[in-house]
């Protein structure tokens, strides 16, 4: 709907968490924060609940918080993975929760060294179309 924020990805929460990680380490409030980033009160609320800041405001964050410009990659690189649009999009879904919920399950497994292969096959099914996939018959 226009108006709304997007629920964020599992690696936008995650830059989320960090932002306001770095703003409590810097010993600041967001109103402190806000005032040396030339940034409102409420919009810098809005980035660290729920809404993914633009590029530039990321930038000027991390320098407000300390952050060494050699270390700016690692927010850049989940700023980036979590605008990326996901492979349901492509299916025009209605309720993409649960979908969202597993694919973020998975991401988070693939950082942690470990596999889902079951995944793949309900990605495959999906793919199908409405289609009776083989291995999903009956259920």
């Amino acid at each position: 709907m226009a108006g709304e924020t997007p629920v964020p990805n599992y690696h936008g929460r995650k830059l989320l968490r960090e932002l306001q990680k770095l703003r409590k380490q810097a010993c600041m409030t967001q109103e402190e924060a806000g005032d040396r980033a030339h940034i409102e009160f409420k919009k810098l609320s809005r980035i660290e609940r729920k809404q993914l800041p633009t590029y530039h405001e990321l930038l000027i964050l991390l320098d407000v918080y300390g952050v060494v410009a050699n270390d700016y990659s690692y927010y850049t690189e989940l700023l980036e993975t979590a605008r990326a649009k996901r492979w349901w999009t492509e299916y025009r879904l209605r309720d993409t929760r649960y979908i969202r919920m597993e694919d973020e399950a998975k991401s988070s497994m693939k950082e942690r060294g470990r596999s889902s292969p079951w995944w793949t096959v309900f990605r495959r099914c999906l793919a199908l179309k409405g289609r009776t996939c083989p291995r999903c018959r009956g259920q």
